[in-house]
């Protein structure tokens, strides 16, 4: 929206929100509270370049200026009239060379008066990379969180903890159809070694192997499970 000189109005609802949030952190702790500074400042950096990007998208040069150089121009072209050369052709020539460099300056100062706007704008790469890596980062803590199951003694068990064996009886996958959907997620890896991949053939393959490796245990009736 800012090539079009506008505002979004649900990137201003997402900051509320965000300094909301980092306004209401807990600091129990001299830790957090360092923690809880951190997050203010590095939320006022980032209110405070949304504030001059929207600046710089919306407020172009005064129309003074564009007066101020436009007829400055024009008066450093004219005055080359008034130096007098032999050759009418050289005279020609450097009146249409400094014309030509004056255009070129006034059409440069254009294009670049809205950087986010025009043939020669600021190109939206950094943030496309930026929000890639907050989704990325932002679906392994929301995997995880969902991955983790609690058992009995008050154990936490994650995706990353899948370090042991098989038993003997689930070494091998007899169900044919879990056999096929599983070869269609990824017949090469198991999802124990690539827990940082986190499509939902990955998932899957974390949630067959989480039961595979435990649900052996003769602990698991215990609460929080029950036998039923």
């Amino acid at each position: 929206m800012m090539e079009q000189g506008k505002t979004s109005s649900r990137a201003s609802s997402l900051l509320s929100e965000l300094r909301l949030s980092v306004q209401n952190l807990d600091t129990p702790t001299e830790a957090d509270l360092v923690l809880y500074d951190q997050a203010l400042t590095r939320f006022h950096d980032l209110a405070n370049a949304r504030r001059l990007r929207l600046v710089a998208a919306t407020e172009g040069l005064p129309a003074i200026l564009w007066v101020i150089l436009i007829g400055g121009g024009v008066v450093t072209v004219c005055s080359t009239y008034l130096f007098g050369l032999k050759n009418n052709w050289a005279h020609a020539l450097m009146i249409a060379a400094l014309a030509l460099v004056i255009c070129a300056i006034l059409l440069t100062i254009g294009l670049l008066e809205y950087p986010f706007a025009g043939e020669i704008k600021v190109q939206p790469d950094a943030f496309e990379v930026l929000i890639a890596t907050a989704r990325q980062y932002t679906r392994a803590i929301i995997t995880e969180h969902l991955m983790t199951i609690g058992l009995p003694g008050g154990e936490r068990l994650g995706s990353s903890d899948l370090s042991g064996e098989f038993p003997a009886s689930l070494k091998k996958i007899t169900i044919p159809d879990l056999h096929a959907l599983l070869e269609r997620a990824d017949p090469q890896q198991p999802a124990r070694n690539r827990c940082a991949r986190l499509s939902l053939p990955d998932r899957l393959y974390l949630i067959v192997d989480m039961f595979r490796c435990y649900q052996e245990r003769r602990d698991l009736p215990e609460p929080p499970f029950t036998p039923e």
